[in-house]
């Protein structure tokens, strides 16, 4: 069986509404853990919700992307390569606010980890600066992603896209991305294994 490129996208819709769904589990058991399990006074607060607004810009996220699937696979079934022509158009309103609402729930979501970082480091901000600095680098570089759509007129490709963004911003900001996320974890578990070397110092000298 031949994987046409209409076909892909069809499985890519389906995949990211599967992934929807153990997000939204995930959602309601971290929610409750962290409702339940703490007093009043030492909820959460704030983590409740940026969690809750992370979860309603992935649901905005996939109700476009199931309203442009409607649009492609059911609208215009009937047009072979109507999914590919559709997508490779960036000027798609429905991609536009696609974009936005990804580069939101990544700066939200990545600042929940700089925060927990943050707070494995001792609230030092020498151990945030590199990745606030990552972090900044991914919000402009998918912010100019989205400016670079909105300005492109007359000036683009067959496929609608302009070289700056096929060449430079795409790349960029999936590089920031993943910098920013493997800092945050080895830095985390670096931070976790010194409180944890220092605790150990701390009982053997306090035995003697």
């Amino acid at each position: 069986m031949q994987l046409t490129a209409d076909y892909a996208r069809f499985l890519a819709v389906w995949l990211e509404a599967i992934l929807l769904g153990a997000n939204v589990v995930l959602f309601v058991g971290c929610f409750w853990l962290l409702y339940s399990k703490t007093c009043d006074r030492k909820r959460p607060t704030i983590i409740l919700c940026v969690l809750s607004l992370m979860m309603a810009l992935n649901t905005a996220h996939m109700v476009g992307t199931l309203e442009a699937a409607e649009r492609v696979f059911f609208a215009h079934e009937s047009i072979n390569g109507a999914a590919a022509s559709y997508y490779d158009n960036l000027m798609q309103p429905l991609d536009l606010f696609g974009q936005s609402v990804r580069g939101i729930a990544i700066v939200l979501g990545d600042g929940l980890l700089i925060y927990r970082l943050w707070v494995v480091w001792q609230r030092k901000w020498t151990g945030i600066a590199a990745p606030i600095f990552l972090l900044a680098g991914t919000a402009i570089t998918s912010y100019w992603l989205v400016f670079d759509d909105l300005r492109i007129s007359s000036a683009t490709t067959s496929t609608g896209t302009s070289s700056i963004q096929a060449t430079l911003l795409a790349p960029l900001t999936l590089v920031f991305f993943l910098a920013t996320n493997l800092l945050i974890s080895s830095m985390m578990f670096l931070g976790t294994m010194l409180a944890r070397s220092v605790n150990k110092t701390v009982i053997s000298r306090s035995s003697y």
